[in-house]
Order: structure tokens, then sequence, then C-alpha cells
């Protein structure tokens, strides 16, 4: 299971990269607002996944880090963040998404959740989130995966 969620992360930090890449302003290093429920530090698989694709925090990249102990707190930390104008939002939880998305609709923002995102409206279809949002879910659609973890169908 562990090595699973290591590979979502890291093909998830690919949805990260575009947006880097295609939007950038000359002599800004992009930001990167990280937002989720619980005190846990920004996973190291994500530092290096972000590493392993050209974004390396200090040099190219700045992650700016919010983490909030109950969910009341987070409409704050994600306002911060859309203040401080990152490039991008990567959240953590479906209340830290939500938080996301009442703070912006421009920003975009990236999920990795365990929840169904349709079923808790924070996209329209799988298919075509819409919106400001894209993400991953954990164990919800395993039947639509093969042995190597890839979709079918």
């Amino acid at each position: 299971m562990n090595d699973r969620r290591r590979f979502i992360r890291a093909v998830g930090v690919g949805a990260l990269a575009w947006p880097l890449h295609a939007h950038p302003q000359p002599g800004k290093t992009p930001r990167v607002g990280y937002l989720r429920l619980g005190q846990s530090p920004v996973p190291p698989s994500f530092i290096n996944a972000m590493r392993q694709l050209g974004w390396s925090e200090g040099s190219n990249l700045r992650i700016e880090a919010r983490y909030g102990n109950n969910p009341t707190e987070l409409n704050d930390l994600a306002a911060d963040l859309v203040a401080m104008k990152v490039d991008l939002l990567v959240t953590e939880s479906t209340p830290a998404t939500r938080a996301a998305l009442r703070a912006t609709d421009t920003i975009p923002i990236v999920f990795v959740i365990g929840t169904d995102p349709v079923a808790n409206g924070l996209v329209a279809t799988l298919s075509r989130p819409g919106r400001n949002t894209t993400g991953y879910t954990f164990g919800l659609y395993e039947e639509k995966l093969d042995q190597t973890g890839f979709a079918i169908g």
C-alpha cells in the first residue's frame, strides 16, 4: 500500500509541474501552497518527486505549507495562501480542498483525498473535473486499475 501511495503522489506531482511550467513569470520563483489537516510536514515523497521533475525548493520553487488542527482553521489558512498569490494549491483531505475552493476559483488546486470527489462536490465528474480542481483519490476506484496500478477501460 505504501508503494502505491508513493506512486500516486509522484504521478500527482506531474499535474503540479504543468501549471508551474505553463505560466512562468520572468524573475519570479513559482510558489506552491500546501494545505492539509493535521500537523505533519510536507511529505518527503512530494519533495522528492518535485525534485525529479526539476523543481527544487530554495532553488527554483518555494513551498508555503499551512496546517490546521481542525477543519475550521483551514478557511483562514487557505485565504492566507491565496493572499500570498501562490501559483498552485496542493491540498490533502476533503476539508482542506473545500477550504481552498472557498478561497479561490482561479488558482489551480490539486487534491489528494481518500473520499469520492464527485459525491463530495469537489469535481463535476472524474473525466472532466471542471472548476479549478483536479487530483487523486486513494482506494476508491481500484476495481478499474490493472495490476500495475494504471487505469484501464
